[in-house]
C-alpha cells in the first residue's frame, strides 16, 4: 500500500476539472483506522479502487473515493477536490482511517507526479467503451465500493471497503425523483442498498464487461436508506474530455 500526498495543485474549469501536482511524497499509512446493506470487500478484489484524504485550507480534512485509470491518473468526482489545498491518494488499500466531512459536470481528473507500479492489488479499471456512448445500462447490474457511512445513522465512514451491486435505472425513471440529464446515470436502492457520504468518486463497475460505467455523485437529501435513485457520473459521456486532458485512448 502507497499513500502519495499531493502539496500542491491547480484547478482548471472547462466542463469538468483537472487536477495538477508538482510534489509527492511517499509513506507507510498505519491501518489503524461503506456502502449502506453492502459486503466487506477483501484484499485486492479492487485494485482499482483509490482513496482520496482531502484538506482545505482551514485545516479541516473529508474523504472520497476515485479510479486508477492508468499508471498517472486518478478519475473521481469534481466536488471532492474542491476547496482543498492538499490531496493524499492511497492505493493498494482496503484498511483506511479518515476524517468524515459531510450536479452537474462532477468530474475531475488526478494527476500524479510519479507513475504507479501496477501490482496484483494496484491496477488500472477500464472505462466503458468509446464505442458504446450511447448505452444507457439500463437494467445492468454494476459493483459501487468505497469507505463511505453505512447508514444514515452513522457518523463517520467506515475503517474497510465495502462494495455492493446495484441496477441501473432509466434516465427516465430517475427523473421521477431528480433531474437526470444525459450525463447521469443512476441506479435503484431499493432494499436500503446505496452508496452514501464517503463514497463520492467511487467507481460503479458493470459486471457484464467488467469496465468502469459511472463516478458516483448524489444521493437523496432525505437519507441514502431512502430507496431514491442514487446518481452517477455517466463516464461515457465525458470520454472526448478525458482523452483531451489526459492523451489516454479512451
Amino acid at each position: 500500500m502507497k499513500t502519495l500526498i499531493i502539496a500542491s495543485f491547480f484547478i482548471a474549469v472547462s466542463s469538468a476539472a483537472f487536477l495538477s501536482s508538482k510534489t509527492v511524497k511517499f509513506k507507510d499509512l498505519l491501518p489503524e483506522q461503506r456502502i449502506v446493506g453492502g459486503e466487506l470487500a477483501s484484499s485486492g478484489q479492487f485494485p482499482y479502487q483509490a482513496a482520496l484524504y482531502i484538506t482545505g485550507p482551514d485545516g479541516n480534512a473529508w474523504f472520497c473515493g476515485g479510479s486508477i485509470i492508468s499508471d498517472q491518473w486518478i478519475l473521481t468526482a469534481a466536488h471532492c477536490p474542491q476547496g482543498s489545498v492538499k490531496v493524499e491518494v492511497t492505493l493498494g488499500s482496503t484498511n483506511f482511517q479518515v476524517l468524515e466531512k459531510g450536479g452537474t459536470h462532477d468530474i475531475a481528473l488526478i494527476k500524479l507526479p510519479s507513475k504507479i507500479k501496477f501490482t496484483s492489488h494496484v491496477s488500472p479499471i477500464k472505462l466503458a467503451a468509446r464505442a458504446d456512448p450511447v448505452h444507457t445500462y439500463d437494467g445492468d447490474v454494476a459493483i459501487a465500493s468505497g469507505w463511505g457511512k453505512t447508514s444514515d445513522a452513522a457518523l463517520t465512514a467506515v475503517d474497510d471497503l465495502h462494495f455492493a451491486p446495484l441496477t441501473v435505472i432509466s434516465n427516465e425513471e430517475c427523473s421521477e425523483t431528480f433531474n437526470a440529464d444525459d450525463s447521469t446515470l443512476c441506479t435503484s436502492t431499493k432494499g436500503k442498498i446505496s452508496v452514501c457520504s464517503g463514497d463520492s468518486g467511487g467507481p460503479l463497475v458493470s459486471t457484464t464487461t467488467n469496465e468502469q460505467i459511472g463516478i458516483a455523485s448524489f444521493v437523496s437529501a432525505k437519507g441514502c436508506e431512502k430507496e431514491e435513485p442514487a446518481g452517477f457520473v455517466r463516464v461515457t459521456f465525458y470520454l472526448d474530455w478525458i482523452k483531451n486532458e489526459t492523451g489516454l485512448d479512451v
